[in-house]
Formats: C-alpha cells, structure tokens, sequence
C-alpha cells in the first residue's frame, strides 16, 4: 500500500521587508500525513484530525532556539497555528525566525496558554475561532481532535478538571511540549508524523473493554496511551518512540515530547 509521508519541509528565503531586523529570515513548513491506514489507497479514513500548536521556536543545530514568528492568517496567530488536515492534505504555515545556520528541530507546545484556552470564543481571532475546537462542556479549546469516520475510534485532547472564572485552574492543563527533529532535505528540511498509532492505541483500549473514545479524563481506560507527558500512543504520533508501524519509515533522530 502507498505510505504517504508526513513531513514538516522548511524552506528558507528571502528576508520578509516586514519584520524587525532580527526575524529576517522566511522559513515555511509544509505538513503532510504519513499513513499506511488512514490516509492510504483507499482514500482518507479520518473525520477530522486537526491540532494547536503555540509559542513555536527552531532549535539550530549548534543548539541555539530562537523564536519563530508566524504569519497571522485564518489558520495562525503570531504565536499560535492550528493545523488541520482536511481529507489528508497537507498544509503550509510560513513564518519569520531570528535564528542562523540550520534548523535541527522545531520545538512548539501542544497545547494553548491559559489565557487564551478560557478565552471568550466569541471574541477570538483566526485559528480560535473554529467552533469544532472549542470544547464549551470543559470550558476551553480542544488542543488535538482526532476521529476516524462516523466517528467510530475518537480522541479528543484538552484541559480537564478545570475550576473558577478569572483565573481558571485545571487540575490536568495536558498541555505538552514537543520536539521534532528535522533533517535536510533537497527541498529544505523535514521530519516525519505517525496518525496510525492515535488510532492503534484506540484500539487497543476497545480491547480492553473500553469504547474507544478519549475525552481527556485520566481514569478513562481510553486514555490510558494517549495522555501527555507518558502516553504511548501520543508520543508515537509525534515520533518520539518508536512502534514496529515507523520501523519500516527512513530514520530520524529522535524527538521528544515532555510536560507543560
């Protein structure tokens, strides 16, 4: 079966005459899913799958991160970018960075700050205004939505436990930060995403007798593998552990997914 790749291709240009001196250098990064099953031969498997990330940054690879500024848009905040792969197709996000020599990572949070999570959706602006990721039952944005179709096997990730109005607090934030390694490329620079092992852990957990559905609760046997900083099965999307699945997959150094 045809694998289609997931790869994250920076591509760097010309300075952007609209940013300060020290964000000069264009880098765009191209999104595509690596999916035996799900984005396969016989065509997309996946209701939806779409994610946030926040305040990202490139790690050169002297080690140095600079902050990377992204370019405001429907889909991105300078700050925050929403990545939604409708039907498996990949999608760009262009921004600005300070940094000098190569990228070897891109380093971003999973997840959105407090203040914007219990933000009025009402008020918001481009990526937080997409209703389907705003989680009202929990009071914030779903950080991550993954369903297959008829929405059969589902993982919804978000803040949960959550008390109070201004400030709110959330006993379980699960934000996360995640590292993904790059490397070069003729096109730039790349690194790959696994979506098959979301839905590997699902379902396992339906083996177990649960439903396969994740709502984020901790005591949901659902959740056990997907759940950050330690679950699996999201440590895996993300490629910082490897399954039998990726060892078919060209290596890459490896990425890391931590707490937040």
């Amino acid at each position: 079966m045809r694998v289609r790749s997931l790869a994250l291709l920076l591509l760097a240009s010309h300075p952007l005459g609209s940013c300060s001196a020290l964000f000069d250098r264009e880098v765009r990064v191209r999104v595509e899913l690596s999916s035996e099953e799900l984005c396969g031969d016989s065509g997309p498997q996946i209701e939806r799958l779409a994610l946030f990330l926040s305040t990202p940054a490139l790690e050169a690879t002297d080690g140095d991160s600079s902050r990377w500024r992204l370019r405001p848009g429907p889909t991105s905040t300078r700050d925050v970018v929403l990545l939604d792969f409708e039907g498996c197709e990949a999608v760009e996000i262009v921004g600005a960075w300070a940094g000098r020599g190569d990228p070897a990572s891109l380093v971003a949070t999973l997840g959105l700050p407090d203040d914007l999570n219990h933000s009025n959706p009402a008020l918001a602006e481009g990526p937080l205004t997409d209703p389907a990721m705003h989680w009202s039952w929990q009071a914030g944005y779903k950080y991550l939505r993954f369903e297959t179709l008829s929405s059969e096997l589902l993982f919804h990730l978000g803040a949960t436990g959550c008390r109070g109005l201004d400030p709110v607090d959330c006993k379980h934030p699960h934000r996360s930060e995640v590292s993904l390694a790059l490397r070069s490329t003729p096109r730039g620079w790349s690194t790959q995403l696994f979506p098959d092992e979301l839905l590997a852990a699902l379902r396992a957990s339906r083996r177990q007798l649960g439903d396969g559905h994740c709502q984020s609760t901790p005591s949901d046997a659902d959740c056990t593998d997907l759940l950050p900083p330690d679950g699996r099965g999201l440590r895996r999307f993300f490629g910082s552990e490897a399954s039998a699945a990726q060892a078919s997959s060209e290596a890459l150094p490896a990425s890391r997914v931590g707490h937040r």
